[in-house]
């Protein structure tokens, strides 16, 4: 029990060790004249060959069916994780060193929480910063468009009591959106009452249909009619206009049917009053900024300790980004000889602070928007393996399209038996396929904030590998950025992981359902108290 309970934390350090090496390896392989968009390619190539055969036969059956919807999540994931991010990433490392970018890369819980604030959309008309939700999907997800599927669900029943509460979302339909899309419109309801004979029924009906997630009577109505069948059927409309997040534990209270008869003695084995209903819906892939509340990544609680960490942790970090970036300071001599010498070969880059700098914190916000987006995406497809591959070999394709745009020297694609090709092979299957699986599978577990906070204890080992081992130039100023960027690190992770306030929400959570299925037992005793004669008749 404790080795699983530990085994995400175990699983993150071995990614650490594995990304330290993959710096000095990488370095080292464009020092010798790989040019860093191929070895992105052929990394991601590798990557996906390796998690193909594994993703095929071992997620055969967990592996959600595709749809465009999906297909367009993998091509930007893709873009923010693979081509956009690491081309950017291994560019800059021409031009800084290991030890900066490694120090740079704990920014980016900084950079998450910031642009969550500034993509942030208010739930209510007060914008409070005690309340604030933010969603940094948002403007990425509206960008690419609307994808929306437009449905009609009918549905016919017998009445076969004198009061009755009908669900008119179906349970299996519910379910199988949820795997697909992400908000459900309803636009119209169309209700009739169809007596089944040719003169009908001189039969008092009551319909309201409403919303019994609302705890407010009143409110929860959309619609209400009172009429009789003796003339032949009755035709109702509702247009309440509800959007419903698919997230939503109780969407299927959100649209209910209360129906009370009057007066109409049933005979026995008789069914003459039908009750058809006809609902118009959209269902949305993308994000509504009304229903952020329903999927909010941030709390910003500025009268709560943590809710100060929280600023105060991501202020101290990007000031040790500004320190890194701007001031060099002096270099820390060192006093022997290096272990390990890696050859400077005649396609080095040289080095500029500033365009590197730029470079890596471009990355980084890339990066950062990654590891929320595919926390969303295991929610609809959760299959790691199969998403690993898939992120692997479009990321090559893209990658690979930029490439021949930029780089027009066929020679830059021949690879020898040497540094670039075991350079490339360690990426592909090491980074490509067993990290990017183990992130994936780690951010399931535990969230993307677990994920990063691991981030610097690659800095150390980077920064005592390059300096003890190899031999590498260390600055003053990186040294104290980096010291800085790691305690604003901790500061922001500490603020984020509340688990009083994580205990709250499930209580609140807890007490909601309580007390809808109380006002639905009140509202089943109302409808009861107002015609008691019908209520105590049996029913046959």
């Amino acid at each position: 029990m404790a080795m699983e309970k530990f085994k995400p934390h175990l699983l993150m350090i071995l990614v650490q060790i594995c990304y330290t090496s993959l710096y000095f390896i990488t370095e080292a392989s464009f020092s010798h004249g790989m040019n860093p968009h191929v070895y992105v390619t052929y990394r991601n190539i590798v990557g996906g060959i390796v998690m193909l055969p594994f993703a095929y036969f071992l997620e055969r059956k967990k592996r959600p069916k595709l749809t465009m919807a999906l297909l367009l999540e993998f091509f930007v994931l893709s873009l923010m994780g693979v081509s956009l991010t690491l081309n950017m990433y291994f560019v800059s490392l021409n031009f800084t060193s290991p030890t900066f970018i490694a120090s740079m890369l704990n920014t980016i819980a900084a950079l998450t929480f910031v642009l969550a604030v500034i993509l942030s959309w208010p739930t209510s008309k007060d914008i409070d910063l005690r309340s604030m939700s933010s969603m940094i999907l948002y403007r990425w997800c509206q960008s690419l468009g609307t994808f929306m599927l437009i449905k009609t669900t009918e549905q016919s029943l017998a009445l076969n009591s004198s009061e009755q509460t009908i669900r008119l979302l179906n349970k299996h339909d519910i379910e199988f959106y949820k795997s697909h899309y992400k908000f459900l419109h309803i636009g119209m309801v169309q209700i009739a009452f169809k007596p089944l004979t040719l003169k009908g029924l001189p039969e008092t009906f009551l319909a309201a249909l409403r919303d019994t997630r609302n705890l407010n009577f009143r409110q929860s109505l959309m619609g209400s009619i009172e009429s009789t069948v003796a003339y032949g059927p009755i035709y109702f409309n509702a247009q309440p206009n509800l959007q419903l997040s698919l997230t939503n534990s109780n969407i299927l209270d959100a649209l209910t049917l209360n129906v009370k008869t009057h007066g109409y003695n049933y005979a026995v084995g008789s069914e003459l009053i039908c009750l058809s209903y006809r609902i118009y819906y959209k269902l949305l892939v993308t994000l509504n900024p009304r229903f952020f509340k329903y999927g909010r990544l941030e709390i910003v609680n500025v009268e709560d300790p943590r809710g100060i960490a929280k600023i105060i942790g991501t202020l101290v970090s990007l000031a040790g980004v500004m320190i890194m970036t701007l001031y060099k300071g002096a270099i820390l001599k060192n006093l022997w000889h290096p272990i390990i010498y890696i050859h400077q070969g005649n396609n080095v880059v040289k080095e500029d602070w500033v365009k590197g700098s730029i470079l890596t914190i471009a990355s980084c916000i890339t990066w950062a928007i990654w590891y929320i987006m595919q926390a969303y995406t295991l929610k609809r497809y959760p299959a790691q393996l199969s998403l690993t591959t898939w992120v692997s070999f479009v990321g090559a394709a893209q990658s690979a399209f930029y490439t021949v745009i930029v780089q027009h020297k066929r020679a830059a694609w021949t690879i020898g038996f040497n540094i670039d090709f075991w350079s490339t092979i360690y990426g592909g299957i090491v980074i490509s396929g067993l990290v990017g699986y183990i992130q994936l599978w780690c951010t399931e577990q535990k969230g993307p904030v677990f994920v990063t906070m691991f981030n610097p204890l690659s800095t150390i080992l980077v920064a005592l590998l390059a300096y003890f081992v190899f031999g590498e130039k260390l600055y003053m100023g990186s040294i104290i950025g980096a010291i800085i960027v790691i305690v604003g690190f901790y500061l922001l992770l500490w603020g984020k992981e509340d688990p009083k306030s994580e205990r709250k929400d499930e209580e609140k959570c807890c007490t909601t359902r309580k007390e809808l299925h109380h006002e639905d037992n009140m509202m089943q005793k109302f409808t009861s108290d107002a015609n008691p004669k019908d209520s105590k008749k049996p029913k046959q």
